[in-house]
């Protein structure tokens, strides 16, 4: 009897921790003041994470933009103050856009200077590489005058639909190919 009294009297004067579930009770201010708080460093940490995460991705595009200035050339100081590249360190690969190779500079040039600007056909033109030092078969010259750089960038002209080609007025002026002997011939068996 005095465990069942001491029961009773527990039940009294702890009503709201024995055998019930606090989390739906009531929060007094304290309470929501502690969940306020609670609430805003996970927000933060959350925030914190993230900014981690978004800082890591940084230091490695960093480190990449540090490794990639090692590599570019040298730059040494001049005595005036102006900034110049050690030409060794420097190495160059390929053309420039816009321009074309040595050969067919020269192919035109004989082609402008002996015919000027008459549209000729891919023999003729595989001729005149002959003649000035240069093995090229009739079809490495159509294929040049049809797809090749020199019509991509406007160096040749086609004439219509034929499978005849001219130098550009574009061509003669930027690679100055009127100086070439205007006295020479070029035949067109495909003979050299």
């Amino acid at each position: 009897m005095i465990w069942a009294s001491f029961d009773v009297a527990r039940e009294i004067a702890f009503p709201y921790c024995w055998g019930m579930n606090t989390d739906s009770l009531p929060l007094d201010p304290l309470d929501r003041e502690i969940a306020a708080k609670e609430a805003a460093v996970g927000k933060m940490e959350a925030t914190l994470a993230e900014m981690e995460r978004a800082i890591a991705v940084e230091r490695i595009k960093l480190d990449s933009l540090r490794h990639a200035a090692t590599l570019r050339p040298v730059v040494k100081m001049n005595g005036v103050g102006q900034a110049h590249i050690d030409a060794q360190v420097v190495r160059r690969r390929g053309k420039q856009k816009g321009t074309i190779s040595n050969q067919w500079r020269a192919v035109m040039g004989k082609v402008v200077g002996t015919v000027d600007r008459e549209p000729l056909p891919p023999e003729v033109w595989s001729a005149a590489a002959h003649e000035i030092g240069y093995k090229m078969a009739v079809k490495s010259a159509r294929d040049w005058l049809r797809r090749g750089i020199g019509a991509q960038l406007g160096f040749i002209d086609r004439d219509g639909d034929s499978d005849r080609y001219s130098v550009s007025t574009l061509a003669i002026e930027k690679f100055n190919l009127r100086t070439a002997a205007p006295s020479q011939e070029v035949s067109g068996d495909g003979a050299a």
